[in-house]
């Protein structure tokens, strides 16, 4: 596993070749299945943390990423209300032209918005 990692960091092995070599016809190779075990292995960390009673932090960040995460597609469900919030582009370009222009907008609006509160924190702290 640390052979490939290393050959595909080092640009000797394409990725596409990667990928037809970790599965064929459909099914995994022995190579495919210990990337898929060791993928387990962090999934199973990852639940391990989140039920842990005694130490809650993990479950914290990932509840403070998710929050972050959920208020932005809020408001880019709120932004995106042209043509009933669908997108209407016959082809794969022009939607991802519809999305980018989305994603431009709420980053703006999270800019301002930042600078807006930052700004409002200075001057509170001011008086």
């Amino acid at each position: 596993m640390l052979r490939l990692v290393g050959s595909l960091d080092t640009h000797q092995v394409r990725a596409y070749d990667v990928l037809r070599m970790l599965g064929r016809d459909g099914r995994p190779s022995q190579l495919g299945q210990a990337f898929a075990e060791y993928g387990r292995i962090a999934k199973t960390l990852h639940l391990l943390a989140m039920i842990d009673p005694v130490d809650d932090t993990h479950r914290r960040v990932v509840n403070t990423q998710t929050t972050v995460q959920e208020s932005r597609h809020r408001l880019a469900r709120k932004v995106f209300h042209g043509k009933r919030g669908q997108l209407h582009q016959p082809y794969r370009e022009g939607q991802e032209d519809q999305l980018g222009a989305l994603g431009i907008l709420v980053n703006a609006i999270t800019l301002w918005n930042t600078r807006y509160l930052d700004a409002a924190v200075e001057q509170l702290r001011a008086t």
